[in-house]
């Protein structure tokens, strides 16, 4: 059974021979047979000989999504997810949490200033001004 690291906010898991483990089968049995980092994507393939749950390297956060819809739990920090028997492939990708609400404020409120701008820029000329020239 690994142990966690927390001596960092990241964790990690990390076996008896104190290697740094990417996943660990917390339950069941499960063969990974293709893994991919990226900076918002993890990709898993692999073989499960029998329902269980798998606990990933990778700090949990709400913006991590399954694609195919499963559940992602957090597990001291770290992210899980339950399988079924048989060939899988998970795909996890991470959205910043208030992307999109940052995104239509940041677009609502660029519009309002372009509007702003305009109407101070095509103030009329007052007839004051108009008469002294």
């Amino acid at each position: 059974t690994p142990w966690l690291s927390a001596y960092h906010p990241s964790r990690a898991l990390v076996d008896n021979a104190n290697r740094v483990l990417p996943e660990y089968v917390a339950e069941g049995s499960a063969r990974v047979t293709n893994r991919l980092y990226t900076p918002n994507r993890i990709e898993y393939a692999f073989e499960a000989d029998r329902a269980g749950r798998m606990m990933i390297g990778m700090g949990f956060d709400e913006g991590w999504r399954a694609t195919d819809g499963r559940a992602l739990s957090d597990q001291n920090g770290l992210i899980t997810f339950d399988f079924e028997p048989g060939p899988q492939q998970v795909i996890l990708v991470y959205r910043t949490p208030w992307f999109c609400t940052g995104l239509v404020i940041t677009l609502l409120m660029s519009l309002f200033t372009i509007v702003l701008w305009r109407r101070w820029r095509v103030t009329p000329v007052s007839e004051a001004d108009s008469n002294s020239g």
